[in-house]
């Protein structure tokens, strides 16, 4: 088999998609896999060997299990030790050997043997240049290490030679796949593919579907479409649900009498996402699918399904004839919006968003609008999470009033999204003074999810928004007891630049510059790299010395950018010093922005 490496695109999509699959294990998954990707750019070294699939997933394994508050650091030694213990603790794991109270050392000596035989097979491998490792040379390592199967049966499930009966690794496998794309529609991948669609485990059969489905109409054999077809049976709804994806994105290659009939019959799904999947795969096939078929199914759905039901089978008839129906659809789906059954509440949310993107009318608009203000607290959220996705299609102006009325409201998560909407309807816009004030004080806001909101929009507007005011907030966000607020605090300013350069602002920035994050520390070095025309000062140039011995890379490379733009002002004995150090370090790009900061000092 060929080994495919990761582009830079594929490293971001994968780590996004495994935060998001441990966002319920650990607390701000998301904050952590953005956190994990800046990382990642600021250490060359490491973003190297990220780009091989299976060393970003033991990165992002092990970043996911790791406590950031107890450990400040992390080097190159220190990374392949901790991928080492993980895979220790898988082998430990698969033999059900509790290993949850042992230590480092103690798992480590508890895999002795095992370690010592995956060190003699590697070199062993490397010596013969073999990728695919033989019989002839496991029995050849056995030998030399003293091993033996029989007293070591699962030693060939270990570390990367887990074999594919192992669910994680069959379904990181599909992960890495659905990554590629179409660039892994060889005929031994989807023959593989077809196989783990067959998987006992709950995951790896609609992740076998979604690989298939990332590959677009490459995918589209008969044989692989059989499978898929037969996943439209499968009793789990995930697997469902991705079988009608997939067949969506083969296209119209796909449509065939009998995929066209699994999808039409999928239209009466019980699970509404398996439901919304199979009509936007109908959708895509074009003029392939009989209209008059999808009718006269959904007919039959509306005359013998349940009133939620009902209710979705009206959302497919707008998708479909949205302008017979449209004002009295929109005025019960805004009823809708506060059903106690959340079912009811989804479906009514996503037919007003289908609305709002396919035919944009002022009705859609007043309504949402309206229901920004609406006294039911339900209607009002779901009206902010509607917003979100539509406000790329609709007037903005009465949108953004209702929101700055949903700003004021007590209710933490009616001001939280209103602030997403905002973020996301706005940006590049001028902001009034309206929508100023509305940042400002939720900068002061006691949940620092507001905060954090606050900084993001700010950042967006970036110069547009440098007033007195709210440069004061982001003077007292810069001390925030939560490190990612103060994380956006310092993106902001990096995206107001130099209007930004008060004292008080560049004050705040240089404490940053000792934060014991170094994602903070970076963040700060950046905004003053954007600032140091404005602020060249004898503070900002010692503390951007300081910052040329920081232990992140990333960190020293800013700071030298930092310090090149001062230019000869920067010339201080504490400059000096420090770059000395910097034109012999061991990363690279290190060196080469110091050699650049040496010949702006000397001109």
């Amino acid at each position: 088999m060929e080994i495919t490496g990761f582009t830079d695109d594929n490293i971001e999509r994968y780590a996004k998609q495994f935060f998001d699959q441990i966002k319920n294990k650990i607390k701000n998954a998301s904050y952590e896999g953005e956190k994990l990707l800046r990382f990642l750019k600021s250490n060359p070294s490491i973003w190297g060997i990220a780009h091989i699939p299976v060393n970003l997933e033991l990165i992002c394994t092990f970043w996911g299990d790791t406590d950031w508050v107890e450990t400040k650091t992390l080097t190159m030694t220190e990374l392949y030790d901790n991928i080492t213990e993980i895979l220790c603790r898988y082998y430990l794991r698969k033999q059900n050997i509790n290993h949850r109270l042992m230590s480092r050392k103690e798992v480590y000596a508890r895999c002795h043997k095992e370690l010592q035989f995956l060190e003699c097979l590697a070199f062993n491998a490397m010596e013969t240049n073999d990728i695919i490792v033989s019989p002839t040379l496991i029995q050849k390592t056995l030998k030399e290490t003293d091993c033996s199967l029989a007293n070591h049966p699962q030693l060939l499930n270990i570390g990367v030679l887990r074999s594919y009966d192992h669910k994680p690794t069959g379904c990181n496998a599909c992960l890495i796949l659905q990554n590629l794309g179409e660039k892994a529609a060889t005929p031994k991948m989807l023959a593989g593919l077809i196989y783990l669609r067959q998987h006992s485990s709950m995951d790896i059969p609609g992740q076998a579907c979604r690989a298939i489905g990332t590959m677009g109409e490459k995918a589209a054999i008969q044989e692989v479409i059989d499978a898929i077809m037969l996943s439209l049976q499968n009793e789990r709804r995930w697997v469902r649900q991705d079988a009608c994806w997939a067949l969506g994105n083969i296209g119209e290659k796909a449509a065939t009498l009998e995929v066209i009939a699994g999808l039409l019959n999928a239209l009466g799904d019980k699970e509404a996402d398996v439901r919304k999947n199979a009509f936007e795969a109908l959708a895509k096939m074009g003029e392939k699918v009989p209209k008059d078929k999808i009718v006269s199914r959904l007919v039959d759905i509306h005359n013998n399904r349940k009133s939620n039901t009902k209710k979705h089978t009206c959302e497919i008839l707008t998708n479909m004839d949205a302008k017979v129906i449209m004002t009295e659809l929109i005025s019960e789906l805004r009823e809708a919006l506060g059903d106690e059954d959340s079912s009811i509440v989804c479906e009514a949310r996503e037919t007003l968003i289908n609305m709002g993107k396919t035919i944009a009318k002022k009705e859609v608009i007043d309504v949402i609008t309206d229901a920004l203000c609406d006294k039911n607290v339900k209607i009002r959220t779901q009206a902010c999470f509607i917003h979100t996705d539509i406000s790329g299609q609709v007037v903005r102006k009465e949108l953004i009033i209702g929101l700055m009325d949903a700003l004021s409201n007590q209710d933490y998560e009616i001001r939280k999204m209103a602030h997403k909407c905002l973020e996301k309807i706005i940006a590049n816009e001028v902001a009034t003074n309206e929508v100023i004030d509305i940042l400002v004080k939720a900068l002061y806001d006691e949940n620092y999810e507001v905060r954090f909101n606050a900084c993001v929009t700010i950042g967006k507007f970036g110069e547009n928004v440098a007033t007195n005011e709210v440069l004061t907030g982001l003077v007292k966000v810069l001390q925030d007891e939560y490190l990612h607020v103060v994380w956006a605090a310092c993106e902001a300013l990096e995206n107001i630049g130099e209007k930004g350069a008060t004292d008080e602002i560049v004050n705040g920035l240089i404490k940053e510059l000792l934060n014991v994050y170094w994602d903070e520390r970076e963040s700060a070095c950046r905004a003053l790299v954007k600032m140091v025309d404005k602020a060249a000062t004898n503070e900002v140039i010692v503390g951007l010395a300081q910052a040329l011995h920081d232990i992140q890379p990333g960190v020293r490379i800013l700071a030298c950018e930092a310090l090149e733009k001062i230019g000869e002002k920067a010339a201080r004995h504490e400059t000096i010093a420090a770059l000395v150090g910097a034109l012999q370090d061991e990363e690279s790009k290190v060196r080469a922005s110091a050699a650049a900061l040496d010949g702006a000092l000397i001109r």
